[in-house]
């Protein structure tokens, strides 16, 4: 049954990325800030390969780029309220630093989504009023963030037995996994 929740946490993070309103489509980031204080966020997962690495787009000028070239620890949390199932998963962030990599989703982006990219001030600069946001005509901050998932913890509440179990990727890229007391 433990390679079957890992499958079944693939198939939910995958339609996270394809079914409009699933509710893995937002989930929260945590990253370490200054200080070693923990900043999260909401954000919008783009991407899951088969090896559950993910992939979110943002502003390169928001304090997530500047805490992950800091400190590459992130954790993630989705949570499927249906199902009552809870998902965190930890690893290692980069940016994204090829330009053709970048340019090849930004391309594909719809002309609306391209907006939050460009406006003139930086993500958390104080404004008199939202309709004061000036944006750029030839020029984008949009950036990827790419996480490398490391560990893996899922958790379901069930009505008489709630189930738990971790996962941890091994050396040979291999995820192995185990029941957990929840």
């Amino acid at each position: 049954m433990i390679p079957d929740i890992l499958e079944n946490i693939k198939t939910e993070l995958v339609k996270g990325t394809t079914v409009k309103g699933h509710p893995f489509r937002l989930c929260v980031m945590a990253t370490v800030g200054i200080n070693n204080s923990a900043r999260i966020r909401t954000v919008v997962l783009r991407d899951v390969d088969e090896h559950f690495n993910l992939t979110f787009y943002t502003d390169k000028r928001t304090k997530k780029v500047t805490h992950i070239r800091e400190n590459r620890n992130v954790s993630l949390l989705f949570y499927h309220p249906d199902l009552k199932t809870q998902v965190r998963i930890e690893g290692f962030a980069k940016v994204e630093e090829k330009e053709k990599a970048i340019r090849g989703l930004w391309d594909k982006l719809h002309d609306d989504a391209k907006k939050d990219y460009t406006s003139a001030e930086a993500p958390g600069t104080k404004i008199g009023h939202p309709d004061f946001i000036t944006h750029l005509k030839d020029e984008h901050y949009f950036t990827v963030i790419r996480v490398l998932s490391q560990k893996i913890d899922y958790f379901e509440l069930k009505p008489h037995k709630h189930v738990r179990a971790a996962f941890s990727l091994e050396d040979n890229n291999k995820w192995n996994g185990t029941y957990l007391v929840p």
